[in-house]
């Protein structure tokens, strides 16, 4: 179980209500949630809703 590690998925915050955009104070809370437990956590989960495709060139700033 020590080398188990946890894929939390981004909340809905982030990908539907702000599709990305604006995002640093609920990034800064999600991340924080997790803080006990980084050291176990591996890749996060981003699913956006239909109607937001992923733009490179411009959610940049986001990854």
């Amino acid at each position: 179980m020590e080398h188990l590690v946890g894929a939390p998925k981004f909340s809905r915050t982030i990908t539907h209500n702000k599709k990305l955009l604006n995002s640093e104070e609920a990034l800064q809370l999600f991340f924080e949630v997790f803080d006990s437990i980084r050291k176990k956590l591996g890749p996060v989960l981003v699913q956006l809703p239909h109607t937001v495709k992923f733009r490179p060139e411009k959610d940049r700033k986001f990854l």
